[in-house]
């Protein structure tokens, strides 16, 4: 006997007043395919230069407004820590080709900032009996942090372009700041706004180095909206983002 089509509604149905029957999207199960936000089993295969642009997509489940602003609180303090020495570095590099370099050649040396050789087995390691050059394990490492600063940033401003709710989350209700429902009402539509806009410049600066100077001026603006909600800041769940481990193997 079939059940009704109504009762196997009720059993999915979830109520978003109701903390039991909330679930944080990066606590759902994922299946292989959705294993890393491109799609990869491998949380490290992450040629950005190689990838198509990515687009917002709704996170299934509105995330806390508490959590929204921790996610972009820490993304945006990886980002100033890792895309400011890359932009830096970059300008630094081209400097003496930018009088005679067109636009494709600057964005193809951009675009290879993001390459990551393949890491030798120690198999293949140990029968060469060559070690990799010291330059050459601090480039690959810089390059890591920047892909997991990417990743986490793409997954903070979708969630604030499309996932944040007005809700603050119990552990945080108690601020006198979480009473304050139209000035979050308010900040929710300026974080719509302006993670839209962040998150389709990330997207083409994975590849066109003349987006990347207006990403991190939109950044900077961002950052505004969410260093007045500071306060819901804190240290708990350094890893509920799905945050990759730097030891983590690529």
């Amino acid at each position: 006997m079939q059940p009704s089509r109504n009762k196997m509604q009720s059993q999915f149905r979830g109520s978003y007043g109701d903390d039991t029957a909330f679930r944080d999207p990066s606590m759902r199960h994922r299946g292989a395919q959705a294993s890393s936000v491109y799609g990869s089993d491998d949380p490290y295969d992450m040629d950005l230069s190689r990838h198509r642009a990515r687009n917002l997509t709704w996170p299934g489940r509105p995330t806390y407004f508490d959590d929204t602003i921790t996610g972009l609180f820490e993304a945006l303090a990886d980002a100033e820590r890792h895309l400011t020495p890359l932009q830096e570095e970059f300008d630094q590099e081209i400097r003496l080709i930018r009088c005679y370099a067109d636009k494709a050649t600057i964005d193809a040396l951009w675009a290879a900032r993001f390459e990551i050789k393949a890491k030798p087995s120690r198999r293949s390691s140990a029968k060469s009996g060559v070690e990799p050059e010291a330059d050459e394990v601090e480039a690959t490492k810089k390059r890591k942090e920047v892909r997991q600063t990417w990743l986490k940033l793409e997954r903070a401003l979708n969630m604030a372009a499309r996932g944040s709710s007005t809700t603050v989350s119990e552990a945080r209700r108690g601020l006198k700041e979480a009473q304050d429902l139209p000035g979050i009402e308010r900040t929710v539509k300026k974080m719509e706004t302006s993670g839209k806009q962040c998150f389709e410049l990330l997207s083409k600066s994975k590849k066109r180095y003349s987006d990347f100077k207006p990403l991190m001026e939109e950044l900077d603006f961002i950052k505004t909206i969410v260093d007045g909600w500071s306060v819901f800041v804190d240290e708990r769940g350094k890893n509920k983002e799905g945050e990759y481990d730097d030891d983590d193997d690529y």
